[in-house]
């Protein structure tokens, strides 16, 4: 790893295990775009932020209740500087690093809520994150009846098209729970987003930036027995055999009687012979 990317990580690391509530989230994002981009000035790619904020903020005013705000907010970001969800190239690793978010334009639900919440925060309208299943929302931190879909250009959603909208992305059999729709806090967010990029990173078989993605995750939650297994398959798949076993080890002895333990004892095996035959 670059010096650069490596201080970004370490920073990373130091800001997590703080207190939650003194997680700072969007330069947390930023510091993991800066471990693949080591040219990225956190600092400066940060700063956009305030200055996409300034326009906005010379058209509020006290007079103006929080639905008018809120519907300025969503009105400057998503139709007069053109943030969308990027449904053409959805798995584009991008959507998911915030400088190139806060540069093209371009996201996915979570990132995309980011930025607003990120906006709005400059200039006095409080968003909330909305961890809902399989798709990101936000909602106004005292109206929160108010609830936008970032990736749709900042929609407003009833509460009745959340349960139609949780109905298309967890099957029409599942039942919609109000809770789903509860603020999501800095930690959480952060493994939303992490997850999505390990997602990505395997998709595109790119193992290494998987892996340490998956460190990122156990850092958040280190009992997480799914991520040390992850661990445990990523390291065995990039050359870290001896490590990778003894995740895989640890995870068979933590989660008893898994449903893929025959699975997972079949790639120890293996993994053990392929070492015997390597060494």
């Amino acid at each position: 790893m670059k010096p650069n990317a490596q201080r970004a990580c370490e920073e990373f690391t130091r800001m997590v295990l703080q207190p939650e509530e003194r997680i700072d989230l969007a330069r947390a994002a930023m510091l993991i775009a800066a471990e693949f981009e080591p040219e990225l000035c956190v600092e400066r790619a940060l700063a956009r932020f305030d200055q996409l904020a300034e326009p906005l903020a010379r058209r509020l005013s006290p007079a103006q209740d929080d639905f008018q705000q809120a519907m300025l907010l969503t009105e400057y970001l998503f139709h007069e500087l053109g943030f969308r969800g990027n449904e053409e190239d959805y798995y584009d690793c991008r959507n998911s690093l915030l400088n190139h978010v806060i540069e093209r334009r371009l996201g996915i639900p979570i990132s995309l809520s980011l930025v607003m919440m990120e906006i709005g925060a400059r200039v006095g309208i409080p968003i909330e994150g909305i961890g809902f299943p399989g798709h990101f929302l936000v909602r106004h931190g005292r109206q929160r009846s108010l609830i936008f879909d970032p990736f749709h250009r900042g929609e407003l959603l009833t509460l009745t098209e959340c349960a139609e909208l949780f109905a298309r992305v967890a099957g029409s059999e599942a039942g919609f729970d109000p809770k789903y729709l509860a603020p999501a806090g800095p930690q959480e967010i952060l493994v939303r987003l992490i997850t999505n990029l390990k997602s990505l990173f395997v998709r595109h078989n790119q193992l290494a930036e998987a892996l340490r993605m998956v460190d990122k995750l156990l850092l958040l939650h280190p009992d997480d027995a799914q991520n040390l297994r992850d661990r445990g398959l990523l390291k065995v798949q990039t050359g870290e055999v001896g490590s990778g076993i003894a995740d895989l080890e640890t995870y068979l002895e933590s989660e008893p009687e898994p449903a893929d333990q025959q699975t997972v004892e079949a790639l120890i095996a293996r993994a053990r012979e392929d070492q015997s035959t390597i060494h």
